[in-house]
């Protein structure tokens, strides 16, 4: 059984906890909830839960035993004006729970997780296998039930890449899969099953498509990565994640298992492809520009003041402030 810990809010979520109630899925989900606005609708859940799925273990701010959780979910949206205050709260977070003994798997559902998720890399010492961002991968999903509906087969036979972020985004049309033959395959045959003008209507439509079925999809995607991550199946899945030679972190397919990001899928980009990529890293690379120079997250004493004053609220935990110190290569 998977143990899931979530910090924010998120409607996805709820639907999420839904589905998994009705389906009496066998799973541990931990709610630390700060907001008791939401508290009443959370408490109805969880009486549900009780009462109908004997195999969905939910909890609202349960003690965690962070030894034993396999994944902490985060959600939450973040903009210029409250990018330092949020960053300093997923650090503090993720941080303690790394300090108490978490060696699972980060998984931020945000508008900024590829602005976010390097930062996280640099504060808790987790490796980047163990940190991913959802990032386009419902604009993949998407995309796959696009080409499914037009060929009219089950979108499980369909393997497409969404690369970027959910504002700057497209399709990686090359690697398209229909099981094992190549999407663009289809467009020279006679039967014409799928044509350019078919590939030109979905990169046009997938990102409204996207936000309109974002709140549905969502629940399949995390249930994929958490079946990749309880079973021996391994899943393509679109995500993003950081990548050790190059400083921007973007959506990409990456093969998902039981400990996370087993292998980032190597993807050779035809020309116009790869012009597409260098405008998402630019969109990307300006983006860090302006939060560097409007907080100056990099600067060695902004580093060093973080990492004591994260030690000293969690009452000078030793252990805290060893994975602080090797982080920051202090």
């Amino acid at each position: 059984m998977q143990k899931i810990v979530y910090y924010g809010y998120n409607e996805s979520v709820l639907d999420f906890l839904k589905i998994g109630i009705n389906n009496n899925t066998k799973l541990y989900f931990n709610w630390q909830i700060n907001d008791t606005d939401i508290q009443d609708e959370i408490n109805n859940l969880v009486e549900c839960s009780r009462l109908l799925s004997p195999n969905f273990y939910f909890y609202i701010n349960e003690t965690v035993n962070w030894d034993e959780i396999d994944m902490m979910l985060l959600s939450i949206d973040v903009d210029r004006d409250n990018f330092a205050q949020k960053n300093s709260w997923i650090q503090k977070v993720v941080t303690e729970a790394v300090a108490n003994g978490f060696n699972g798997i980060v998984v931020l559902d945000s508008n900024k997780d590829y602005l976010l998720i390097n930062e996280i890399l640099k504060y808790t010492g987790l490796s980047s296998r163990q940190v991913l961002g959802l990032g386009t991968s419902i604009e993949s999903e998407v995309v796959a039930r696009m080409v499914a509906k037009k060929l009219g087969i089950n979108s499980n036979y369909i393997q497409t890449s969404v690369i970027g972020t959910r504002d700057k985004s497209f399709v990686l049309w090359s690697k398209g899969r229909v099981a094992e033959a190549s999407l663009m395959s289809l467009i020279v045959q006679e039967k014409n099953m799928f044509s350019i003008k078919n590939m030109q209507e979905i990169s046009k439509e997938y990102k409204g498509l996207a936000e309109k079925t974002r709140k549905l999809i969502f629940s399949s995607v995390l249930n994929k990565i958490l079946m990749a991550m309880d079973t021996s199946e391994q899943f393509i899945i679109t995500l993003v994640h950081s990548r050790n030679e190059e400083i921007e972190s973007y959506s990409s397919p990456v093969l998902v298992g039981k400990m996370g990001v087993i292998e980032l899928i190597k993807v050779n980009y035809t020309e116009d492809e790869q012009d597409a990529l260098n405008e998402v890293k630019k969109v990307i690379n300006d983006e860090l520009d302006r939060y560097k120079l409007r907080w100056g997250l990099t600067n060695g004493k902004r580093k060093l003041q973080l990492s004591v004053t994260t030690w000293l609220e969690y009452g000078g935990n030793y252990n805290c402030l060893w994975i602080l110190c090797r982080s920051w290569k202090i």
